[in-house]
């Protein structure tokens, strides 16, 4: 999006701005201001065919470092920001893994029982329970959600600890393809 122009009123901030095309484009979502920092946005489309929003700063304070003049990139918040970015990022490493079974270390927090991988620290107020051999049995491809299991264990991760199934790293993540993201 490129900003045309910021207004201060009494409901708070009100940015405008243009979108090259607003194919895909839902009312909710955040901007990249720079590599891992995102303002999350209320996004209003004024008109369409134009391509003209306004954004307003009730979501989140951080809408006020949008500069007149400045182009920002918009990620639907259906993703994960930090996902779309390390898809689209053609320096992310993905190194592909085998997934097995790990222990897994169960807890509980007020009146929940949780689960997580041993060797993670505890939430806050968490009190250990016991440790199941072979318990963390799975995790998920962060596109598609399909399961990365004993029955599917070849799939591709990177340093920020995000999982691509293979098919999804094939038809994305090799390829740098961000086109989930506007449904294509």
């Amino acid at each position: 999006m490129l900003v045309d122009r910021v207004e201060r009123g009494p409901d708070g901030l009100r940015v405008y701005g243009n979108f090259d095309r607003l194919d895909g484009v839902r009312e909710g979502g955040c901007f990249r201001l720079s590599r891992c920092n995102y303002a999350w946005a209320n996004l209003e489309i004024q008109d369409r065919a134009a391509g003209s929003v306004v954004v307003t700063s009730a979501r989140d304070p951080d809408i006020a470092l949008l500069r007149v003049g400045e182009r920002y990139i918009w990620f639907d918040d259906y993703w994960q920001a930090p996902l779309v970015e390390a898809i689209a990022d053609e320096a992310t490493e993905w190194r592909q893994f085998t997934f097995e079974p790990s222990d897994a270390q169960y807890f509980r927090v007020g009146d929940s029982i949780g689960w997580q991988k041993v060797g993670g620290t505890l939430q806050e107020g968490a009190v250990a329970l016991e440790v199941k051999p072979g318990g963390w049995d799975h995790e998920h491809c962060d596109l598609c959600g399909d399961h990365i299991d004993v029955e599917n264990p070849v799939a591709f991760t990177n340093s920020e600890d995000h999982f691509l199934c293979s098919p999804c790293y094939n038809r994305y993540g090799a390829t740098h393809d961000v086109s989930f993201q506007v449904g294509a």
